[in-house]
């Protein structure tokens, strides 16, 4: 049921269109908000408020970064660290940038060049683990004609802990998913040739071979809107969608499997949504 009604979450600032959302909750249950937008005169910026666990705000809507001059504007991907810090990611121009602002909007770090990913292709995954140390992975196409996966390793104020490292190799690498588990492992998966899975060290380095845990026959149309996620046992639970069903361009079914902390199955391939058609699936 609905417990309160529909908020206005940003407030004070005119814009003409706004094409990502961030949201985020902190250990206070208070809720914070980016958008990157662009305003009136085009120019694209990247606005923060704060809000409690009702959906009042707290923290009127302000500026905290302007993104002119550049065509393409991704993001903002959000995380918050064990200190309530608010650790953001977003591309401008191919570029991956990064920013820190605190549980009040203030600024900690400016905007600061991480990675020139050259033909860039869509937002990092990040998590974070205990030390409050960052972990990234990306796809871009830097070493060749083929889109492959990369890792990065950066500390609570963005100073790079390692190089980029590639993960993959002789194909098509691309939508990388990641998380971290209670030892600090990190598990990725991503698209190449159906769906792959590897284990890295807390420092980017392979664990495990890549092992495919869904068929390429599974997707097609480029379904790239997988998930990941760790329990408290470690297992690994992955979503992802197919029109393999449908056999319909954009509609699809979503499918369900759990695999052990090294990637072997602990299910079967589950589908989660019965519609006859299947969804719609915007991405």
């Amino acid at each position: 049921s609905i417990l309160i009604s529909e908020r206005l979450i940003f407030n004070g600032s005119s814009v003409l269109e706004t094409r990502h959302l961030g949201l985020i909750v902190d250990s206070a249950d208070n809720l914070h908000a980016t958008r990157v937008a662009r305003d009136f005169s085009r120019t694209k910026q990247m606005h923060y408020t704060k809000l409690d666990n009702f959906g009042n705000i707290i923290i009127n809507t302000s500026i905290i970064s302007i993104i002119d001059g550049i065509p393409h504007a991704g993001g903002p991907t959000t995380i918050i660290d064990s200190q309530n810090d608010i650790h953001i990611f977003y591309v401008n121009d191919h570029i991956i940038f990064y920013k820190k602002i605190d549980q009040f909007g203030k600024i900690l770090v400016n905007d600061t060049l991480l990675i020139n990913a050259s033909f860039y292709r869509g937002l990092p995954s990040v998590t974070i683990d205990d030390a409050d140390n960052l972990h990234l992975v990306w796809a871009d196409v830097r070493d060749g004609l083929e889109s492959e996966v990369y890792y990065k390793k950066i500390d609570s104020v963005g100073i790079p802990l390692t190089t980029d490292i590639r993960l993959t190799y002789n194909h098509t690498g691309f939508v990388p998913r990641l998380a971290i588990d209670s030892q600090g492992f990190i598990h990725v998966i991503f698209l190449g040739n159906g769906l792959r899975y590897m284990k890295l060290s807390n420092n980017g380095i392979n664990m495990s071979e890549e092992i495919i845990i869904v068929d390429s026959t599974w997707f097609r149309f480029g379904a790239e809107n997988q998930m990941i996620n760790i329990d408290k046992k470690d297992n690994i639970h992955i979503v992802w969608p197919t029109d393999r069903i449908t056999s319909r361009q954009n509609y699809y079914h979503f499918f369900y499997k759990k695999l052990d902390n090294e990637g072997r199955n602990l299910t079967f391939d589950m589908m989660i949504t019965n519609h006859s058609l299947g969804d719609w699936l915007f991405g």
